[in-house]
Parts: structure tokens; sequence; C-alpha cells
């Protein structure tokens, strides 16, 4: 395999000093034991209560930023495309543990030798139960549903995380890619303008994979690297339901109302 430069980007809003700690000993083994060459950014988006970064210490590869105002999940990894110069991007969420780092390398190898833009991993919970994150497309019924509960058309629901078809282990095309771990070509993320900060919380990974399988080379669900993912959704409470009501009608008049 290649040896390639990448550059990994961690945003943060009130992170306990667990976490931040948790972060730093994840991209500690990811760089000690990659054959590429890995930088960690670590973005403070402008979080209310921000002395936990201060009492963390950064290792070599780690490069610590901050950002004044709270500028959404996209625009926060947004700071960094005027900037970076990597082979291979990756977002990657605080709640994320990966295992074989061997299994990283061989997909950004992937990546790189094959026609695409986008690869999204298998994510799994501690449990090693598979999170459904294989998505299709979404319509207005399918987010409806999907707000109101699981107990809603169940079948349509299955349907649309791709239940019986996206789990048996085969890479395959990804309509909606989950941006809890993004491994991009840097390029064609900085060709499509990076995420759309418009969409301050929600929609934006989905938009971003739209992006790139309309004008880039495409996204490809990845099973071959497994993940733990923490998964903490605040998408049923009032507050995140708005938030993902706006972000929806904003997709939705962007890439234009397919209703079913």
């Amino acid at each position: 395999m290649s040896k390639y430069s990448v550059s990994v980007a961690i945003v943060f809003y009130n992170p306990s000093q667990e976490t931040l700690q948790h972060n730093i000993d994840e991209a500690i083994h990811i760089m000690e034991k990659s054959q590429n060459d890995i930088s960690f950014y670590f973005l403070d988006n402008g979080s209310s209560q921000s002395e936990n970064f201060g009492q963390v210490v950064y290792p070599d590869g780690v490069q610590f930023i901050q950002i004044a105002e709270n500028v959404g999940f996209g625009g926060g990894h947004n700071q960094l495309l005027p900037t970076i110069e990597s082979d291979v991007h990756i977002v990657m969420n605080p709640d994320i543990h990966l295992k074989d780092v061997g299994n990283l390398d061989e997909a950004i190898d992937y990546l790189m030798t094959h026609e695409t833009s986008l690869l999204s991993p298998q994510l799994q919970s501690a449990d090693g139960q598979i999170q459904l994150l294989n998505r299709k497309e979404p319509t207005v019924l399918d987010l409806a549903i999907r707000l109101l509960g699981s107990s809603v058309m169940p079948r349509r629901q299955a349907e649309f995380v791709k239940k019986n078809t996206g789990y048996n282990g085969s890479i395959q095309p990804i309509q909606n890619a989950t941006g809890a771990f993004m491994i991009l070509k840097t390029s064609d993320f900085k060709q499509v303008g990076g995420f759309d900060d418009r969409y301050f919380m929600y929609m934006e990974d989905t938009d971003l994979t739209k992006s790139l399988n309309k004008n880039a080379n495409g996204a490809l669900y990845y099973p071959g690297l497994v993940l733990e993912h923490g998964w903490k959704r605040d998408n049923h409470s009032f507050r995140g339901m708005m938030m993902m009501m706006d972000s929806m009608v904003k997709y939705f008049n962007k890439w234009g109302w397919r209703l079913v």
C-alpha cells in the first residue's frame, strides 16, 4: 500500500475532560499504528464552557483550533477547508472508537485507488450491534415517519435503512452517508465546497453525500472498516425536532421536494 497524508477533524462543543482525553488517546493510537501520515485537528466550536480544552495535553500531531462562535456541525468542519492539503480528509465524531488501524489503512488505500469520493464505514454499538446507517436518499415521508417513532410504518422505515439488503458485507453505493465518520478524498471534498453550512445540525451529511454523488465521484458504503459509535441523538427532543424540520426544509428546497 502507498503512504498518504491524512487529516482528521473532530468538532467539539462543551466536551467533558473525559471525552477530550478519550479522543487524544484515540488520536495517539491511530497515529502510532497507521502506516499513513496522519494529523488530527480538534476544533472547539464556540463552546460556552471551554475550560476543559486547557486541561489536557495535546501531543505532536494534534492541533487545537478555537472557533469564536458555534457555527454548526458542517460550518465547524469547513473551518479547515482553506488550509488542509492532505490526500485524504476524515470527518470524525468524538464518540468514535477504532480498534483495528490496519483496517483504516486498507480503507484509505481503497479510496485512493478507486474512482470514488467518500467511504462510509460500518458503525456498531458497544455491544456489536450494527447501526443501520446505509440509508437511501430521503423523501419527506421517510423523514416524517422517523420523527414519529419506529412503530410508524415499520416496513417503510426498514426499506429506508436497507435493513434486508444493506449489511451483507458487500461494498455498495450509498445515497445517504452518516457524518459520524466519513473518509473523503480531500480534493473532492473541496471541489463541492465541503459541507453546506446553511444546515446548523442534521441533514448536512445527507446533503454532502448528494453533492458528491452528483458532482464528484460518488460515495460507497464500506463495511470492511468497522467502528464503535456512541450515537447520542437529540432529534426526538422538542428542540432537536425543530432543528431537524428546519434542515429538512432547507434540504428539499435545495434538491427538490420528493414527497414519497
